[in-house]
């Protein structure tokens, strides 16, 4: 306690908690929660909420939606792989908004969002879906780990979760 005062004293920064958001990212310990991804699903929350009541034809809310809204969990997306609640909350957020009314009432859902994210050529509306992006990520980073040697990221991952285990048995 004593050395942590010092620290403090010199250097002026304070001691803080889990979890905290560092660069956007929830940075906790233990195991992932809903809780800790909420500051995400406020800010998109609130930047649809700021054209709710617009009046919006359906091609201005696809263009709005597959530009703005889908594209702000990106940054998290690439590097952690939030709770599949979250992910579907993200999904109710930009359906609700697509369907929706000028004055914000509900309306009905006449297709699927997972049905929306088919591409247009199979008879969908184009939008991502953001478990198939989340899934995309992992593949590039599975693919950097395996191919990339010398990078920092892979040398961490080796150490932290294969030891001395080839990477396709270790378990994560």
């Amino acid at each position: 306690m004593v050395v942590c005062n010092q620290i403090k004293r010199i250097t002026g920064v304070r001691q803080g908690s889990f979890p905290f958001t560092y660069l956007g990212f929830p940075v906790f310990y233990g195991r992932k929660n809903k809780r800790h991804f909420e500051e995400l699903i406020k800010k998109v929350a609130i930047r649809i909420t700021v054209w709710q009541n617009k009046l919006l034809s359906f091609g201005e809310r696809y263009i709005l939606i597959t530009h703005v809204p889908q594209s702000m969990p990106l940054y998290l997306l690439s590097t952690m792989n939030p709770p599949s609640s979250i992910i579907e909350q993200l999904h109710k957020l930009f359906a609700k908004f697509f369907w929706g009314n000028a004055t914000g009432s509900k309306n009905k859902n006449w297709v699927s969002w997972d049905n929306m994210c088919y591409p247009k050529k199979e008879w969908g509306l184009g939008f991502r879906s953001l478990t198939d992006v989340s899934k995309a990520f992992f593949a590039k980073l599975w693919w950097i780990f395996r191919t990339s040697t010398s990078s920092l990221w892979g040398s961490y991952i080796w150490i932290k979760y294969c030891k001395k285990v080839h990477p396709t048995i270790a378990m994560g």
